[in-house]
């Protein structure tokens, strides 16, 4: 059980419909057609044995996780700010019907439930401003530095090399149209702001980020021909505008696993099972161990590129 829950319209929906059979009247019938009937039982079967095992786990996991912490200030504030986001209430409404929830209790269940999940998971994790700080200080270049770049990328070695001799430092925009043969040549080789996070070839980000400002580079190799770089602004962006965005990573790499999470609720809950159906889904699962020779090991993660500038 990789993950804790999924809480959304359509699992809030097969609760509600797992649920029908404690209302009575098992017989009453739902549906009528000219084949024949569907009761209550029948329908309650039918669903027991689809999905009724995950749907009464993540029943009783909220339950025994709502009896353990409080997040009612949090829902609250977090119903707020998206109702903020409509001028009305028709509005809000019909968002939550493209949404897949019928009224605003369904989603404030879906809302209270994953901020449950949250708490159990990072509610004792304390992340400091130095800590922070000492992130953002250790990550500026890699992540928080945006450079300005024009490209002009051509076929052969020899091309790059006749067309660098030709570079004055004010031409390089004239050339990159007359000569380059990526799309943004005809934009004067202008690819905008990127990141070393940017989905560009690695030979291209590697020669980019060794420039300053102003700067053009020798020829550079890649997959998509020979390239010629001109880094003509950099950005640094400013702690302030990322901090909160570090806090909520570093709080996540500590966050507790999620099996840990659920041995601790099964065992602190006093489960007892009255219907053998169930009778096993409540047991404590053993931490899982990392195996050898992982099939994921020699995935690179690579995204594929597009033959264009990069």
């Amino acid at each position: 059980m990789k993950k804790l829950f999924a809480i959304t319209a359509a699992g809030l929906m097969a609760v509600s419909l797992t649920a029908c059979s404690n209302n009575g009247g098992d017989s009453e019938v739902l549906v009528k057609t000219n084949a024949g009937n569907i009761t209550k039982a029948e329908f309650y079967k039918e669903m027991k044995t689809s999905v009724g095992k995950k749907v009464m786990q993540n029943m009783v996991l909220l339950q025994l996780l709502d009896n353990k912490y409080d997040v009612s200030k949090e829902l609250d504030k977090q119903i707020k700010k998206i109702k903020d986001r409509f001028d009305s209430d028709d509005k809000f409404q019909s968002w939550l019907e493209q949404q897949g929830f019928e009224n605003e209790d369904q989603l404030r269940k879906a809302v209270k439930g994953n901020l449950l999940v949250k708490e159990a998971r990072t509610g004792d994790v304390k992340v400091s401003k130095d800590d922070i700080k000492a992130y953002y200080e250790k990550h500026k270049k890699d992540q928080y530095t945006k450079l300005k770049v024009s490209n002009i990328v051509v076929d052969k070695k020899a091309t790059a090399e006749t067309i660098e001799k030709k570079l004055n430092g004010s031409n390089f925009a004239e050339l990159a149209k007359q000569r380059s043969t990526g799309p943004a040549g005809k934009n004067g080789g202008d690819l905008g702001y990127i990141t070393k996070q940017s989905q560009m070839v690695k030979p291209f980000l590697d020669a980019a980020f060794k420039l300053e400002v102003g700067e053009v580079s020798e020829p550079v190799k890649s997959d998509y021909g020979w390239h010629i770089i001109k880094v003509t602004d950099k950005k640094v962006v400013p702690f302030k505008d990322v901090k909160e965005q570090i806090k909520q990573k570093l709080t996540q790499e500590q966050a507790r696993p999620v099996n840990e999470i659920i041995n601790e609720l099964y065992k602190e809950g006093k489960i007892e099972v009255k219907d053998d159906y169930f009778k096993d889904l409540f047991k404590v699962q053993e931490p899982q161990k990392q195996q050898s020779g992982d099939a994921t090991q020699g995935d690179t993660g690579a995204t594929d590129q597009k033959k264009d500038d990069k």
